[in-house]
């Protein structure tokens, strides 16, 4: 069998490259990886559970604002932003960057209130047709960094994504310490888990499992 999602993050350690598959999608190897992705990511969360019960605590912190969040902007406004954010730099290309920036200028205009996020929204929506139906244009327009610049963006970019949800929680005395650094950890594997899909499979892909993975947990919570 070809290399899957695990193989890849052994071959990432490894400081081997990641062959992207853009061209060759095929249905089954997707839904596979899928499956393998929320199996991985369902166990590191399942260990952290079992962390913070062995810690001696029974009720996470949530989310700030989470009863004024809609569930549409969980499901789909949140991965595709985050995504944008800490996957879609893995590759190098102009196009690329200018679509970032861009995407970037959209979400602070939001952040600080200069542009009401309905508009931004239809901002993010435009880009995610524009990558749909100009993928093959962006895809060959990208490069491959070095082994060891891949390996040290994802870590980065993988540890932002941790530290950006430890700052959107709402914290207590109770769970400054262990916590937060339990719950960073777990929020970095998955944020290098997403960063081995999106270089094999493409950033709409990585978009697409981490919206799967929000609806799921959305249906638990």
């Amino acid at each position: 069998m070809k290399k899957i999602f695990l193989s890849d993050i052994i071959s990432l350690f490894k400081g081997q490259s990641i062959n992207n598959e853009y061209n060759d999608l095929k249905f089954k190897k997707v839904f596979l990886n899928l499956i393998i992705f929320i199996l991985f990511i369902f166990l590191v969360n399942i260990l952290n559970v079992i962390f913070l019960l062995i810690l001696g605590y029974k009720t996470p912190p949530v989310l700030k604002s989470i009863e004024e969040t809609l569930p549409y902007e969980i499901i789909l406004i949140a991965p595709f932003v985050e995504e944008m954010f800490f996957r879609f730099p893995l590759k190098k290309s102009k196009k690329n960057l200018y679509i970032f920036f861009i995407f970037l200028a959209f979400f602070l205009l939001m952040k600080f209130n200069f542009v009401h996020k309905d508009y931004a929204y239809i901002m993010f929506l435009f880009l995610i047709l524009y990558q749909l139906f100009f993928s093959k244009s962006l895809i060959t327009s990208e490069t491959n960094y070095s082994n060891k610049s891949t390996f040290f963006l994802i870590i980065l970019l993988s540890s932002l994504f941790g530290l950006f949800h430890v700052v959107n929680l709402e914290k207590t005395d109770e769970f400054i310490n262990y916590y937060l650094l339990i719950f960073s950890i777990s929020k970095i594997i998955t944020g290098i888990s997403l960063s081995v899909i999106r270089l094999r499979f493409g950033v709409l892909i990585s978009i697409f499992f981490h919206v799967i993975f929000n609806l799921i947990i959305y249906l638990i919570n």
